[in-house]
């Protein structure tokens, strides 16, 4: 056979074995559509309303198959062999669902500006963008985030809700920060929360809450170092390991890496070293 021949054959096959497993992963993001998907759960979220009209968000929670096409028909079918088609919406969740009413959002940004005075918050906004932070498929239940706005800047901490899909129920749990990704425990009992320079868990059978990294958290050494925290791996239902990247503010430059193993029923580091330094 000629050799360019199996070039291109051994780089069909290479190809082919590497969509097989991205379409098999746990979870697979699809930027374009802003869908997440979890096994047979497909999590969706739905822009409505116009330009002159506040838009307001749809999370349309869906069940989906997954097909191999053994008989490709062109290049693009080679390399993304995997089929997900939509068989059934289960649930579709609106801002308007949510438990959380103007007076509740008074009563939390009075609690927060008690906790710190430097900061003020107007009403939280039930019709923000929310997050999927993280899905419980043993249990059904989706975690979602919804920014507040902070006076004057914009931004501020996020209203975090467990949505169970099983009961259609909702329920608030926390004013958490820097709420970009979330990561469950293999039971599902723990949520990490965990951002820019932030970590907090939280146990969702008592809803609640502790602070992991309170002597690194945001800024350190007079406001002169920045860490920058992430998740990097579960090693038990109560042990996690993350990643703290401690770099100087001005210069972005990086002083160290740390993995760091956290005990959640400890609730200490019981495992610290440095994998980066300068």
């Amino acid at each position: 056979m000629n050799i360019k021949i199996k070039i291109i054959i051994y780089g069909l096959i290479g190809y082919t074995s590497f969509a097989l497993a991205y379409g098999s992963e746990e979870e697979i993001y699809d930027s374009h559509q802003n869908t997440k998907i979890f096994n047979n759960i497909a999590i969706k979220v739905k822009t409505t309303g116009s330009k002159k009209i506040a838009e307001k968000y749809q999370i349309i929670i869906s069940i989906v198959s997954t097909t191999i096409n053994n008989h490709p028909k062109n290049f693009s079918e080679i390399l993304r062999p995997v089929v997900q088609t939509i068989d059934k919406t289960l649930w579709t969740i609106t801002s308007d669902q949510l438990p959380l009413t103007k007076e509740d959002c008074m009563k939390l940004d009075l609690d927060f500006q008690n906790k710190d005075s430097a900061y003020g918050y107007k009403y939280c906004l039930l019709n923000t963008d929310p997050e999927i932070i993280a899905f419980d498929d043993k249990n059904k239940k989706l975690y979602l985030s919804y920014g507040t706005t902070e006076i004057g800047t914009g931004g501020g901490p996020s209203l975090l809700f467990a949505a169970d899909v099983n009961q259609r129920k909702i329920k608030f749990l926390n004013m958490v920060w820097d709420s970009d990704h979330g990561s469950l425990s293999p039971s599902g009992q723990y949520l990490v929360i965990y951002g820019s320079s932030r970590i907090s868990v939280g146990d969702m059978e008592t809803n609640k809450w502790i602070n992991v990294n309170t002597p690194e958290r945001i800024h350190s050494d007079g406001k002169k170092i920045v860490h920058r925290l992430s998740l990097k791996s579960w090693i038990s239902d109560t042990r996690f390991t993350y990643i703290d990247a401690a770099r100087y503010r001005e210069t972005k430059s990086l002083i160290n890496t740390k993995e760091i193993t956290y005990d959640i029923a400890a609730r200490t580091n019981i495992d610290k070293k440095i994998i980066t330094s300068l």
